[in-house]
């Protein structure tokens, strides 16, 4: 096992589901999504994982519908730059 601090990596959690059914559900898939990555990210901070803020959901787009509407690069995209946050 290595010594000294860990690198910091900080992460941003995405969701998405193909469908919008069911999204108006109080708790529906994006949110198990959500605090099951959340709950990694945390059970990581002895590696020097941190969870950023933001919550980015993707109700009901597909990932190609996503693109071509530039969800990603309005939203999650610019967050990314600014934060200097890389994809895993």
């Amino acid at each position: 096992m290595k010594t000294g601090s860990a690198k910091a990596v900080r992460c941003a959690v995405y969701t998405r589901v193909s469908t919008d059914q069911k999204l108006e559900q109080d708790f529906n898939s994006l949110d198990a999504q959500y605090d099951a990555s959340q709950t990694y990210i945390r059970s990581q901070a002895h590696a020097g994982w941190t969870l950023l803020r933001g919550k980015y959901d993707d109700g009901g787009f597909s990932g190609v519908n996503g693109l071509i509407e530039g969800w990603y690069g309005e939203e999650l995209g610019y967050d990314y730059a600014d934060l200097n946050v890389h994809p895993l």
